[in-house]
């Protein structure tokens, strides 16, 4: 890091940086939060069968995702295994899309946990699912995903420093970061006395330490189905073999691995060059 770098980060303000960053999308943000405030709230058709009035920037979030024909198939495979009584753990929730598609596909009786560390992410999420209807079934925790409970730093990134929280991949000051709360898998389930059916993990290249969070839950025989958004480029850049997290699930049991419906094995994966994978990992008795 560069002196001048080095100046920057202890004098400015987080937040302030990455206002500076990208002052037209931040600006773009504060908008769309007016535009709600005063009552708008465009309507999205997420699926034919499927729209919701929406807060104008998780419509815009929306709108990017369904642009994008890899998140569609993602969805659409995610929305096919959805059924009565399911529980999801959505692990890195964001504004909650898989969640909301839970609750319209899953039928009665379903129950959804989702974590996710961003403030803002949270609150949205908590207006997107009041928007779309009462709903009791789910559980929203502002909180981390990890190997163990207990604290994780993390970085704010995104427009006006609000948009994703990170694990960092360089020495930062504490004036950079923010503790928020870590739990794993397995102590979700110990806390609320759930099994989960599917769990979605999307944590920006902490993928392999959430999986070895979920050995208990993972390796058992009823295992859920797994939606992971393995994301390659950040792992290389951490250090970590893209194939680690697929690896870490054949050691629990699982031996389908899918990406946009076709069979993929880890070597694969592992050697691919595309800075993203979308799985989709069932145990044999699901494939």
């Amino acid at each position: 890091m560069s002196t001048f770098e080095t100046v920057v980060r202890r004098t400015i303000p987080r937040p302030l940086r990455n206002w500076l960053r990208a002052p037209s999308r931040s600006l773009r943000v504060i908008g769309e939060e007016m535009a709600y405030r005063v009552g708008v709230c465009p309507r999205v058709v997420v699926r034919e069968d499927w729209s919701f009035r929406c807060h104008p920037t998780v419509r815009r979030a929306l709108l990017q995702q369904l642009d994008d024909p890899a998140q569609v198939t993602e969805l659409d495979e995610f929305i096919r295994t959805c059924t009565p009584g399911m529980v999801l753990f959505d692990i890195g929730a964001h504004f909650g899309a898989f969640s909301l598609a839970a609750i319209r596909y899953g039928g009665a009786g379903v129950r959804v946990f989702a974590v996710e560390p961003s403030p803002f992410a949270v609150r949205l999420f908590r207006v997107q699912a009041r928007l779309c209807g009462p709903f009791d079934g789910v559980t929203l925790l502002t909180a981390a995903a990890a190997a163990e409970s207990g604290s994780h730093r993390m970085l704010p990134v995104g427009v006006v420093a609000f948009g994703y929280f990170v694990t960092p991949s360089d020495d930062r000051s504490d004036a950079d970061l923010t503790t928020v709360e870590a739990v794993s898998i397995d102590s979700l389930a110990e806390r609320y006395g759930v099994h989960p059916t599917h769990v979605k993990i999307d944590v920006e290249g902490f993928e392999a330490s959430v999986l070895e969070g979920g050995v208990h839950v993972l390796s058992h025989p009823d295992g859920p189905s797994v939606f992971l958004e393995l994301h390659c480029k950040i792992l290389r850049e951490h250090g970590v073999p893209p194939g680690l997290p697929l690896e870490l699930l054949e050691d629990y049991g699982y031996c389908d691995f899918r990406e946009g419906g076709r069979p993929v094995s880890p070597e694969q994966v592992a050697q691919s060059e595309a800075p993203l994978a979308r799985i989709v990992a069932c145990k044999a008795s699901e494939a």
